[in-house]
């Protein structure tokens, strides 16, 4: 193996292990969300909900849905500000928005709690868009590049069986027959 071909397969396995990285990712986002539907429940109090928008230094605009709630358990008072796990929060405008118009008018709120770390807590549980998104762009990429290095690797093997199978005519020396060579 030369040079430029160790260079190449460590880089195809570097992005192989981005891959599948990211696979992992993705998939301990769904057990975790899966985790979550299963934590138990509390009533809770929500203080705010507000939509926030503002101009970075690039002129860009930041779009930010700010939560806070507060709820107890077992006598102790926490807050939370996450309405759900791994939910990106601005990231989808639309998706705050239909967040802010359910829970800006609201009072109470059902909260979910780690029940063995009770300061951990949501508002909404379920596998998550950016979860999803992990699990298939990591298989995507794992898929891609081992393809493609799977391609590569055999595009520069020489084809034997292909070689191997011409046929080479040489003429007799007794005769005017020709003689077949492999």
């Amino acid at each position: 193996m030369d040079h430029d071909s160790s260079i190449f397969m460590l880089i195809i396995s570097i992005v192989q292990v981005i891959g599948i990285m990211t696979i992992g990712r993705g998939i301990y986002g769904i057990l975790k969300s899966k985790k979550i539907s299963e934590w138990p429940t509390t009533e809770g109090t929500m203080n705010t909900c507000t939509l926030k928008e503002e101009l970075n230094s690039e002129g860009n605009t930041k779009r930010e849905l700010i939560v806070d709630y507060s709820y107890s358990v077992s006598g102790n008072s926490f807050t939370g500000n996450r309405i759900g796990y791994e939910c990106t929060d601005g990231a989808y405008w639309k998706e705050s928005l239909a967040f802010y118009k359910k829970l800006s008018g609201a009072r109470t709120v059902t909260v979910r709690y780690n029940p063995s770390n009770p300061k951990e807590s949501v508002l909404a549980f379920g596998i998550s868009r950016f979860s999803l998104f992990l699990l298939v762009l990591g298989i995507i990429v794992f898929l891609f590049i081992t393809g493609f290095g799977f391609l590569i690797t055999f595009s520069e093997k020489i084809d034997h069986r292909m070689i191997d199978r011409i046929e080479i005519r040489l003429p007799k020396t007794t005769g005017s027959q020709i003689e077949t060579a492999r």
